[in-house]
């Protein structure tokens, strides 16, 4: 955008930055803005506007991966999973959860072995990303990430999820948790998994199954699909007496797709490799034609 700005007599150019969410208007870019309430009698709680602004297929803040919870006015749970980055299509051909049964073992009759980190469904290659188990003797839930994301991040691990080290030494935050008897959460930072799913040639499939439930009078069956190329989610809505005193209750089931991006955010390693960019200056006059001396601008670190 460029303004005219008056100064004395003269009119001069100025060049005014272009700021996402304040001198442009915010992305519409959520299911949230792009999934119209279904018309209905129903009340506004069971449709589940907060957790539709979650879902987009670019996010940049944190991203909900793993998560299981249940109380009275809501329960449910979301997943993720992996996927080659040529089949994203066939893996939202449904609304029902791709890669349910991954993270467990499997020992078949003809003596096969399933390793629980990779299957075929709907003649699409998922993989393992994340889980969250409760092994025999364990007091609290244990939470696995799939070791290549460890690994390409170098990360180590804390009492509440993973961080890694930038090149300067900080610590950057990577996986986070929170996790309790019967629930956890589980999220990852946003820019560092789509960095990681662009290198490894995947996308990710990102599943939520949430019941909330209410007490209201008695209204007529609402349904929808929300279908675009890239999400796939049922919604409906009913009221049903045998369900006590929160007769009232929706369901929001379906999956959505998070592709690789190469952005600011890369490994320590990859960062070593990387050309950089420092301002020119003059450091000395050659001596045989008085001409400055100037500083290349591109240097490759090579440490």
């Amino acid at each position: 955008m460029l303004s005219t700005v008056s100064v004395g007599l003269y009119a001069q150019p100025m060049s005014m930055p272009s700021i996402p969410g304040y001198l442009e208007p915010p992305k519409r870019d959520t299911l949230a803005d792009l999934w119209l309430k279904p018309a209905g009698d129903y009340p506004d709680e069971l449709w589940l506007v907060d957790d539709l602004h979650t879902v987009t297929n670019s996010p940049s803040g944190w991203l909900i991966v793993e998560e299981h919870f249940f109380t009275e006015a809501k329960h449910g749970g979301r997943g993720c999973v992996l996927v080659d980055a040529a089949q994203p299509t066939a893996a939202l051909k449904a609304t029902m959860w791709i890669g349910r049964g991954l993270g467990n073992i499997g020992i078949w009759d003809d003596e096969r072995f399933d390793n629980g980190l990779e299957t075929i469904e709907r003649d699409v290659a998922v993989e393992f990303f994340v889980h969250a188990r409760k092994p025999s003797g364990a007091s609290l839930p244990v939470i696995e990430i799939s070791n290549p994301f460890l690994w390409y991040w170098d990360a180590f691990p804390i009492n509440t999820g993973w961080r890694y080290l930038d090149r300067a030494g900080r610590e950057q935050e990577l996986i986070r948790w929170e996790r309790s008897d019967d629930s956890w959460k589980v999220e990852v930072r946003a820019l560092e998994f789509r960095q990681f799913l662009a290198a490894c040639g995947r996308h990710a499939i990102v599943q939520l199954d949430l019941v909330p439930n209410t007490d209201s009078s008695k209204f007529d069956r609402v349904g929808d699909e929300f279908e675009n190329e890239w999400a796939h989610v049922d919604f409906y809505v009913l009221h049903d007496l045998s369900m006590g005193d929160r007769p009232a209750f929706s369901r929001l089931l379906g999956q959505y797709l998070i592709t690789g991006l190469r952005n600011s955010r890369v490994p320590r390693f990859e960062e070593r490799a990387q050309d950089h960019d420092y301002p020119t200056f003059i450091y000395a006059l050659d001596s045989e034609t008085g001409q400055p001396l100037r500083s290349r601008n591109e240097i490759t670190n090579a440490h």
